[in-house]
């Protein structure tokens, strides 16, 4: 890709330097391996949005006498389950609840501890130790414990399973976001807008947060993958989604008698729960090397 090219006056062409986004993302795109990832969940999220027209089948439609059929049967592209359900419907269905369960804890938790985190390392002081100490309470439990302590106590449910794992999510990320506003609030530009009368509001909102957005959404992402592995991990504790509703964590549950019968069929939700977290987690990896390079 060529520089564009501005006028320096009189008729002579200067280059102007592309913006450093714009050779984060050209990093991102050189490398194949996170263009099939994301071609990947790409499909996975349409599917996940579009079900009810990429679906070839009711995904909650019972034939006790199809139980269990092998991949390639003829009307079941991807076998059938314990119910004679086609697998290859509700695994489409399923990719919303499993998606939803994965990204929306970890948005709300972006969120709340970005918030808390640049709080805490721009105020400083009191303030910064009591944001600080409670975020270390949570952050001192292991986070499959404490997801699973959570959503038990709350009982089972969607909901209660995203409530959970936001508030497992939220310590780690605030303390990204403490750690990088404590090194971004001594910095000249932070003094000089300081100087001049900028109030602490203003200087959060126009020079901090900026800046700590970055390195705090590069460590929410890695997060995805994990989101996913343990929400689906609740589901086949059953603190998740009832039958006959179609999540993988869940399908993987009511799999598990039929892995001596019929395995391949058995292990599909898990292999996709496997692909889909591997691939946030190699698109994570990719966009956390590209945003390093300072050049």
């Amino acid at each position: 890709m060529r520089p564009a090219t501005v006028s320096a006056g009189e008729g002579t062409p200067r280059t102007r330097p592309n913006s450093y986004w714009t050779r984060v993302s050209a990093r991102v795109r050189a490398d194949p391996v996170v263009i099939g990832c994301l071609a990947f969940l790409a499909a996975i999220a349409l599917c996940a949005l579009f079900a009810g027209s990429v679906a070839p089948s009711d995904p909650f439609q019972s034939d006790i006498v199809s139980r269990l059929r092998p991949i390639a049967t003829a009307g079941f592209p991807l076998g059938s389950d314990e119910l004679g359900r086609d697998m290859l419907s509700r695994l489409i269905y399923g990719a919303r609840l499993s998606l939803l369960m994965g990204l929306l804890p970890v948005v709300a938790a972006f969120i709340i501890g970005t918030v808390l985190g640049t709080i805490a390392g721009y105020m400083g002081g009191f303030v910064n130790a009591l944001i600080m100490r409670v975020v270390d309470v949570f952050y001192a439990f292991p986070s499959v414990l404490l997801a699973v302590a959570i959503s038990g106590f709350l009982g089972s449910g969607v909901t209660n399973i995203i409530i959970a794992m936001t508030v497992v999510f939220v310590p780690p990320i605030s303390r990204i976001a403490e750690s990088v506003t404590n090194q971004i609030r001594s910095r000249e530009f932070v003094a000089a807008a300081r100087a001049s009368g900028a109030t602490p509001g203003m200087i959060v909102h126009t020079h901090v947060l900026p800046n700590v957005i970055g390195p705090v959404f590069v460590y929410a992402t890695s997060l995805v993958s994990v989101s996913i592995v343990v929400a689906s991990g609740l589901s086949l504790l059953g603190l998740g989604p009832k039958p006959p509703q179609a999540e993988w964590g869940l399908m993987l549950n009511s799999l598990r008698s039929a892995f001596s019968i019929n395995p391949l069929v058995a292990a599909l939700p898990g292999l996709f729960i496997f692909m889909t977290s591997l691939s946030f987690n190699l698109v994570s990896d990719s966009l956390r090397a590209a945003i390093s390079v300072k050049a």
